[in-house]
């Protein structure tokens, strides 16, 4: 049993896998050669991702690139604490430079969910293409320009994708 493993054991950490379609890890492995490690944003506890950074909150709010990872992480923990009561896989999606934070899965419905901490230009091209790939049920925004954090990370996970 490795370190993740025994975390995981004791609800610190919960690795978020890939979401790859049928035949996972053949198909993601030999047809798109991208990753299935998971996101190590996603697997690490954002409370130890801060007590270790030794930043105040207003530098942590000026540093986009962990600010960006600490708000991904924050709706991390809130899919896998609501996915252990609803029932839902929690996964990422990644092809080459194209990703998606996070795809929930119950049964066939599939819901892809984009986290930004910052306004972005243009189009979400990991969106797009795994709209074209997978055909999910949703596509949700969580952060500027979609839901807001605090009302997303607020309210069951089940008031944005039924």
């Amino acid at each position: 049993m490795g370190f993740t493993e025994l975390l995981e054991g004791f609800v610190v950490t919960r690795r978020v896998r890939c979401h790859c379609g049928k035949n996972r890890r053949k198909k993601y492995q030999n047809q798109t050669g991208a990753s299935a490690t998971p996101s190590a944003a996603s697997s690490i506890p954002y409370t130890i991702i801060t007590s270790q950074a030794g930043l105040s909150f207003d530098q942590a709010i000026k540093d986009r690139s962990f600010w960006g990872r600490l708000v991904e992480s924050a709706v991390g923990a809130h899919l896998v604490n609501e996915s252990s009561v609803e029932g839902f896989g929690i996964y990422y999606w990644r092809e080459g430079q194209k990703e998606v934070d996070y795809v929930m899965k119950k049964g066939r419905s599939i819901t892809a969910i984009e986290v930004k901490s910052a306004m972005t230009e243009g189009a979400l091209p990991g969106m797009d293409e795994f709209a074209k790939k997978f055909k999910p049920r949703k596509l949700l925004l969580v952060g500027k320009g979609g839901i807001p954090l605090e009302q997303f990370l607020g309210n069951p996970i089940t008031r944005w994708i039924e």
